[in-house]
């Protein structure tokens, strides 16, 4: 409720109440009123004691009715102003430059991202962002970000295999050191996940086509369909977080928004995803450019 549909409600009230004082006999006393008192020989002031006697509870009644009205009044106007307060607020644009020990942001879509992860009580820190643009007006879609294990060891393997992480082989060293890695996608506008779904499965047939076992082949055929039927029908929201999290035993685990939308046992789901962003044929240079630089400095800390 505004804070003049409140006024106006006050405004009824007060009215209200000024007609209950009227019918106590606080107005003037009728003409037919006066002319009987005089046909009896009654003076207007005899008349008037117990008139004003009988209309003593009437006057009583009328005067909390008014309270009562006009504390309702009140109490509705200042109920309309908090809430507008409350409007207010929410109304307020959230801070997109905010950049603290807890969340950092993309330096290109303003998409924000928690420093760090906890996967099985494993503590995961962001190395690096970057965002996913389409068509040839380079409309951003989503932000990517890669969390690592924050370890010492972690820093010591990759020191050890610098030389292997470049586009070409970098999915592939990173899933062979079996640690957990998480990759989460946050949205810039609010695409259908269903296109989300289609881009990463032509990503991995792709892939496909260079195994040449046939059974390996097939195997990892339905790996990427198991895959693509753990997306949900609809729409992400703008901040909306997917996380791709790839454990050390081979399992990819899809969430939505925090809640776990299932899993797939397959080592060549899991390089597919990490190769989608990393690899030589990315769909964001600019994340392969940044997460491989973050691995890098991760290394060197």
């Amino acid at each position: 409720m505004s804070f003049w549909t409140a006024f106006r409600l006050s405004g009824s009230n007060v009215r209200i109440a000024a007609a209950s004082f009227a019918r106590a006999g606080l107005s003037r006393m009728r003409p037919s009123t006066a002319a009987a008192a005089a046909a009896a020989g009654m003076s207007m002031s005899t008349m008037a004691a117990p008139a004003a006697a009988a209309a003593q509870p009437r006057r009583m009644r009328a005067l909390a009715l008014a309270a009562a009205s006009g504390f309702a009044a009140v109490s509705i106007a200042a109920a309309a102003i908090a809430a507008a307060k409350r409007e207010v607020v929410r109304a307020e644009p959230p801070n997109t430059t905010q950049h603290d020990t807890e969340y950092a942001f993309d330096k290109s879509s303003g998409a924000r991202f928690p420093t760090h992860l906890t996967l099985a009580n494993t503590n995961l820190a962001l190395v690096g962002t970057g965002v996913r643009t389409v068509t040839f007006l380079q409309v951003q879609v989503y932000a990517i970000g890669l969390y690592v294990p924050d370890s010492a060891g972690l820093k010591l393997a990759i020191q050890r295999h610098r030389d292997q992480l470049v586009p070409s082989t970098a999915a592939e060293t990173l899933i062979n050191l079996k640690q957990p890695l998480s990759i989460r996608l946050v949205a810039v506008r609010n695409p259908d996940i269903k296109h989300l779904r289609e881009a990463l499965g032509r990503a991995m047939a792709a892939r496909l086509k260079h195994i040449q076992d046939p059974v390996e082949r097939a195997g990892a055929q339905m790996a990427v369909d198991q895959f693509k039927a753990l997306f949900p029908q609809g729409k992400i929201a703008p901040g909306d977080a997917v996380d791709f999290v790839l454990r050390p035993d081979g399992v990819l685990q899809l969430s939505l928004r925090g809640e776990s939308l299932g899993t797939v046992a397959s080592k060549f789901v899991q390089t597919s995803i990490l190769d989608t962003y990393i690899g030589a044929s990315s769909v964001s240079l600019e994340a392969q450019r940044n997460f491989l630089s973050g691995l890098q400095a991760f290394a060197s800390q």
